[in-house]
């Protein structure tokens, strides 16, 4: 598929492109309903609205109607249904896969592992997405799927855990504020999940947890888990991976390096 047109798609997937046109329809449909009931009232002629100028501006006002729902049955067909979101997704996520083995320098290299792949929901004012591009979405199968991401991929060298985080736009399909870390196994010193306060979008400040990997500087890096905010009896988000197998996976691989 044309790249152009998947990412129209995915706009109108999250977006409110469908609602907006909705809503200028009715209005317009409004406005010409209003015009014919006041030609009657002030002329007392039920067929008033049908005679003379009033019946061509009625039909000047039906042309761009006409248009305008041509417009909302094209948007309905570009709705994409909720398996190729996640299969667009899956495709993206290995691209940052490759793209991080590339960035960190051991593309072609033998690992002692898998690369931990972990990427959690932005739903909080980040000044690297624009915050219209910051939306979720309850597809059809009831699960709540997200257009902004936040990655963290850990590739494991021989001496070095080699780290790549980045914010995604998912509408975009753009990587913004990439970073690229490297840490020796002997100076890592945590690896844990910790408690954080965090400004959602709405203004409200909640509590999420995060992974933490710290190192014997002080440096450290994280990744928020905002899941867990949206996770009730009535909505069910779509499966990410979970903090805490990440956590279990960095520290096996830890305590072997380290003997």
């Amino acid at each position: 598929m044309d790249e152009k047109i998947k990412r129209k798609q995915i706009a109108v997937y999250f977006t409110h492109a469908l609602l907006s046109s909705v809503i200028a329809g009715s209005c317009l449909l409004a406005a010409i309903l209003s015009f014919a009931v006041f030609s009657i009232v002030m002329s007392g002629n039920i067929l008033a609205p049908f005679s003379g100028r009033a019946l061509g501006v009625i039909c000047a006002a039906l042309i761009p109607l006409l248009f305008l729902v041509s417009y909302i049955l094209h948007v309905l067909n570009s709705m994409p249904e909720d398996h190729e979101i996640d299969a667009w997704f899956k495709e993206e996520t290995e691209t940052l896969k490759k793209k991080a083995l590339q960035l960190l320098g051991v593309e072609g290299k033998v690992l002692l592992a898998e690369p931990v792949v972990i990427f959690k929901p932005v739903m909080w004012k980040a000044k690297e997405i624009n915050e219209e591009n910051i939306n979720k979405k309850k597809g059809k199968d009831g699960l709540l799927r997200f257009s902004a991401w936040k990655f963290m991929i850990l590739e494991f060298t021989e001496k070095r855990l080699g780290c790549y985080i980045a914010m995604y736009d998912f509408i975009k399909g753009e990587t913004t504020k990439e970073t690229t870390e490297e840490f020796y196994y002997t100076d890592i010193v945590r690896v844990a999940t910790e408690q954080e306060k965090v400004i959602l979008l709405g203004g409200d400040e909640v509590t999420l947890e995060q992974l933490v990997i710290k190192v014997s500087s002080g440096d450290s890096v994280g990744l928020r888990d905002i899941t867990m905010l949206y996770e009730t009896e009535k909505n069910k988000v779509i499966p990410t991976p979970k903090l805490e197998e990440a956590v279990t996976s960095i520290r096996k691989i830890l305590e072997e390096k380290k003997q």
